[in-house]
């Protein structure tokens, strides 16, 4: 397939680069990529308990401007694209998502709208991940149904790992951070994600944080909740 030929070729490149790097460039190339990720652990501070608290801040879009929208895994899977033409007024009013595609990366959801080549759902090769939480599917560089619905990363290989962290890099760099995603269950803790990768990742935001009202924004809580 499409995928397996993409991923064969990506481990022929990354086999050939290791070979030609040696191991005192190799560590100074792992120290730059924790650098680069350093940015994602400024979106949001971590409390005492150890969780994400939530930040005050406007509904979809504003939140995004700096990054500390919260997104339910419902309203998450409404940013796939392709609400452009058909949505209402009413909707837009809400402040629901129109052409806006967001992909999250191990809690951390970002703005690809730029790369409709890739994450579009009618023909992007990514494109089922398009609205989701990927970390598995890209880990594994899989677009099985089983793997994109998924949270598990707990039965993920060394290899399929070192692959996840190199997306993390990808994404932090090339696309816009617009806030987090709660609910995540990867069956690992961010702790063990950090000791494996050397990242310093924060926790997501809990469900239970997040509380219904009658006035509640898009994201399913108010803004008095934030």
């Amino acid at each position: 397939t499409l995928m397996q030929q993409q991923q064969q070729q990506q481990q022929q490149q990354q086999q050939q680069q290791t070979k030609a790097i040696p191991p005192a460039a190799m560590m100074l190339t792992k120290s730059l990529r924790w650098a680069c990720v350093a940015a994602l652990c400024a979106a949001s501070d971590v409390s005492s308990d150890g969780l994400v608290p939530l930040s005050h801040g406007a509904s979809w879009p504003g939140c995004a401007e700096e990054g500390i929208c919260v997104f339910t895994e419902e309203f998450l899977r409404s940013f796939t694209g392709r609400r452009g033409s058909v949505a209402s007024s009413e909707d837009k009013a809400a402040g629901l998502p129109d052409s806006t595609i967001l992909v999250s990366v191990a809690s951390y959801v970002f703005n690809v709208t730029s790369a409709p080549q890739y994450y579009r759902p009618d023909f992007g090769n990514y494109g089922k991940l398009a609205g989701r939480e990927a970390s598995r599917a890209l880990g594994m560089m899989s677009m099985e149904d089983e793997d994109v619905d998924s949270h598990l990363l707990a039965d993920l290989t060394e290899d399929q790992w070192e692959e996840l962290f190199n997306w993390i890099d990808k994404f932090q760099g090339k696309y816009p951070l617009v806030g987090r995603l709660t609910g995540w269950k990867p069956l690992v803790t961010m702790e063990d994600i950090n000791e494996r990768s050397g990242f310093s990742l924060k926790p997501p935001p809990i469900s239970e944080q997040l509380t219904a009202s009658a006035d509640a924004e898009p994201f399913g809580f108010s803004a008095s909740d934030l």
